[in-house]
């Protein structure tokens, strides 16, 4: 059970460390004044995806080196064959999708709660971020919102 929760740590300190660096990277990359709304939105979007991406990937990693390596918890339902079953389910875990053909037993429990948490957080990181940064993408495109625009209206 410890060792279930170390390990849930540290993969949620690792996608936290995968997150703030691809927000960084796509600050870094909104500052580049060619680009217009569509082409900064699009560098937010992917590199948001991409950072998802890892960490459900890392998760996948981890639920399998625990289920298969170490044998930490059981899985009924479906089995889990292969490393892309272990990528389904921690997608599906990651999204907070919820359970449905495979259901984790034992102390995989622990490190699955923690990754739907970290999902959700994860998430709404992602929504905020890029909520955040519209205003200034369209701003600096030329489309913003003058008195006079308001005025006409």
């Amino acid at each position: 059970m410890v060792q279930a929760l170390v390990i849930s740590i540290v993969f949620t300190a690792a996608c936290v460390a995968i997150h703030y660096n691809a927000c960084s990277f796509a600050n870094w990359r909104l500052r580049k004044r060619h680009r217009g709304a569509a082409g900064k939105m699009t560098v937010i979007f992917v590199t948001l995806f991409v950072a998802h991406y890892l960490e459900i990937t890392l998760y996948a990693l981890g639920l399998y080196i625990i289920y298969v390596q170490l044998g930490l918890g059981e899985m009924a339902g479906q089995t889990l064959n292969d490393f892309a079953d272990h990528l389904y389910f921690s997608a599906v875990v990651y999204t907070s999708l919820g359970f449905g053909d495979i259901v984790p037993l034992g102390p995989m429990r622990i490190v699955v709660a923690f990754e739907a948490l970290t999902g959700l957080m994860m998430i709404t990181w992602s929504a905020s971020f890029a909520f955040l940064n519209m205003p200034r993408a369209w701003q600096h495109d030329g489309h913003e919102d003058t008195q006079q625009d308001r005025r006409d209206r």
